[in-house]
């Protein structure tokens, strides 16, 4: 119907429409948005080439509907369309492309692609540095602290939230301050300080009071219903989140819905009103899937896995643990984490080069200036320099030959005398480490006979006589000391026959769950005296051929350590699974985590690291040396995830052989 106006006409048109999307998107109303800006769009098309900044408009426009929607595919494709337009007309270095860049980030954020949209933000960040826009500096570093906070990378998050926010305070920005208040508040709560994340909470809800409460109180209110939540007070947790609630509907936040959804059907489990727990974490769910948010819905399956355990439904329990495990996986990994700091690393760089360089100009520039002022000077100083120098080298190049010859010789002689004092200690050194072994094994088999004599003794004492309360409290702590030496005798002697290579390789087939149960009823005495609860996961009942001798004494070292440096009323968990060829444990505690630089050594011999065990028990640094070992020997894999105060968690995989699957 505008074919026939004039371009001017159409393009008054166009502008008025795209005007009024602009409009209803400001008051949420996207459907209405959505379509108003696809008319603009199709009208801009017909009067200017495809390329045109207008059309970049459009794009952008139904890119920003397309992300409140949650449709994020739809979102990328438009951004792109804009981007491309922009890069071609405006340069690089221009404030649209940054902004893009950001929209991009935003969208690979909420879609589960935390890599990519680390990299949208950077290359942002880095170009509004460029132009020197603080205040869009600020908003970047939120945006990389939001995205840092879903790695579990607090510490991070919390540095680019600070920074944020001191920008802003000069800025005066309620809207933004608002926002990034309640992140650092997200933040504490995700490291266990509730009372900090409250605090942080509290003065987010009082600012967006003030300012915008239709667009900023949803935020606030809900995740001071999850501080309420893990205070167990579940009545006012869910007076929050109801309130919350309403926003979110209000504004069609597909996000904020999820989380309010999630947080309810907690609260209600925690009230044990199943039926309503379930319905609200199904409505979360299924927005998930409709948009596609991986990461919201690996945390769900972990909540459907605590649900259906509390519900005593261990089976459904298990399937959900196993799906929350393999989407959490795809979307955290280890390789992920490492891009993320290769990311960093190289914007930091970029940074400083860019730093580097424009000192270097700056010094150039200083330097041409006083090149020209003393031009004459210099030249005829270099020519006398040159003349002596020349001069020099004459008189100097006899000298310095015989000298030079000199000193290689003494250094070629210095070089065969060290070669042949290297070949000597290599030699002390083999010997030694032969007489070590020797000794060892002697010693440790010489131990054995009289530390069975004390505890037959012990044992004799006891038949033949009344003993008093403090005879009896001595007799104890003999046989205990007693029964700790035969273990590290027996640790020594085990753990140099396998560096001698003196074990032989026993393979048979055997039901690894049959193993589990035998090790764990093992330690069911032990752990119920520091009342820990020892949970089993298993992915069926399978059959393998391999060294059934060594994997029953890699979980049964590992389930030992796992209890000995667990606090009291803890959980051990004990998974098996099986992929394709590979058969994989994972023995998980509760206990005290163990630091970054430590881990590096928890595989050696002897070590002793800060963690201690909680009940007085005996450690003597060879249980996970053999593990490692014994783990080799099998061509296996062993991870270590741990973290200070969060437990430990290590993970054994290997190749072996399937028989049946039962």
């Amino acid at each position: 119907m505008f074919v026939s106006r004039s371009d001017k006409d159409s393009r008054l048109i166009a502008d008025l429409i795209s005007n009024l999307g602009s409009i209803f998107l400001l008051y949420g109303n996207f459907e209405k948005s959505k379509k108003l800006f696809k008319s603009s769009l199709k009208i801009y098309k017909k009067i200017y080439d495809s390329d045109h900044l207008l059309i970049s408009k459009c794009y952008d426009k139904l890119g920003e509907v397309a992300r409140f929607q949650g449709e994020f595919d739809k979102s990328l494709d438009y951004f792109g369309h804009s981007l491309r337009i922009k890069a071609q007309k405006l340069g690089d270095d221009h404030p649209d492309i940054a902004e893009i860049l950001t929209k991009i980030g935003i969208a690979h954020y909420y879609k589960g692609n935390l890599i990519i949209s680390i990299e949208y933000f950077l290359k942002a960040r880095t170009g509004y540095e460029q132009l020197g826009q603080v205040d869009q500096v600020a908003k970047t570093s939120n945006n990389l602290g939001v995205t840092y906070e879903e790695f579990n990378n607090y510490e991070k998050s919390l540095e680019f939230y600070f920074e944020s926010l001191e920008i802003y305070e000069k800025l005066d920005d309620y809207d933004i301050r608002t926002a990034i208040l309640n992140n650092i508040g997200s933040s504490y709560e995700a490291l266990g300080q509730l009372d900090s994340a409250e605090h942080y909470y509290l003065l987010s809800l009082d600012l967006a009071k003030e300012t915008n409460p239709d667009e900023n109180m949803a935020d606030p209110l809900g995740n001071l219903g999850d501080i309420y939540y893990k205070r167990k007070e579940y009545m006012k947790a869910l007076d929050y989140q109801k309130r919350a609630l309403q926003y979110d509907l209000k504004n069609n936040n597909a996000i904020g819905l999820i989380e309010t959804y999630t947080s309810m059907g907690l609260i209600y489990l925690g009230l044990n009103n199943f039926t309503r727990s379930m319905e609200y974490l199904s409505k979360a769910l299924q927005i998930c899937k409709d948009h596609g948010i991986k990461s919201r819905e690996a945390e769900l399956y972990k909540n459907f896995s605590d649900y259906y355990e509390q519900m005593g439904d261990f089976q459904n329990a298990y399937i959900y643990h196993l799906k929350h495990k393999q989407l959490n996986d795809s979307v955290f990994t280890l390789e992920m984490r490492k891009q993320i700091e290769d990311l960093q690393l190289s914007y930091q760089a970029n940074k400083r080069e860019q730093e580097i360089t424009l000192l270097n100009e700056r010094n150039n520039l200083k330097d041409t200036q006083l090149q020209l002022q003393t031009t004459k000077t210099r030249l005829l100083l270099v020519f006398t320099i040159f003349t002596v120098f020349v001069l020099g080298l004459l008189v100097l190049n006899v000298r310095v030959k015989g000298k030079a010859n000199a000193l290689l010789q003494k250094q070629n002689e210095k070089i065969q005398q060290q070669n042949q004092e290297l070949e000597e200690r290599s030699i002390k050194l083999e010997e030694l480490s032969k007489e070590k072994d020797n000794f060892i094994n002697v010693v440790a088999h010489d131990l054995k006979s009289p530390l069975n004599n004390i505890t037959g003794l012990s044992n004799l004492i006891r038949i033949n006589g009344k003993l008093s309360e403090e005879q009896t409290h001595y007799l104890n702590l003999l046989d205990q000391v007693s029964l700790e030496s035969k273990n590290l005798v027996s640790n020594l002697l085990d753990i140099n026959k396998l560096e001698l290579g003196l074990f032989e390789q026993h393979v048979e087939e055997f039901e690894v769950k049959e193993s589990i149960d035998k090790i764990v009823n093992n330690y069911e005495k032990s752990a119920s005296e520091k009342n820990i609860t020892l949970k089993k996961f298993y992915a069926g009942n399978i059959s393998i051929r391999n060294n059934r001798e060594f994997i029953e004494r890699i979980l049964d070292n590992l389930l030992s350590n796992a209890i000995k440096f667990s606090p009291n009323n803890k959980t051990v968990t004990i998974t098996c699974d099986y992929n394709y060829q590979f058969l994989a444990f994972s023995v998980k505690d509760e206990g005290p985590g163990i630091s970054t630089k430590e881990q590096k050594d928890l595989f050696k011999k002897f070590t002793k690291l800060s963690p201690r065990p909680t009940g007085g028990e005996s450690s003597t640094g060879l249980g996970l040396a053999i593990v490692k070992l014994l783990v080799d020997k099998l061509e296996g894999e062993i991870e270590v995830i741990s973290k200070e105060k969060k437990g430990t968690e290590i993970r054994i995989k290997f190749p072996a052989s399937f028989s049946s699957d039962l």
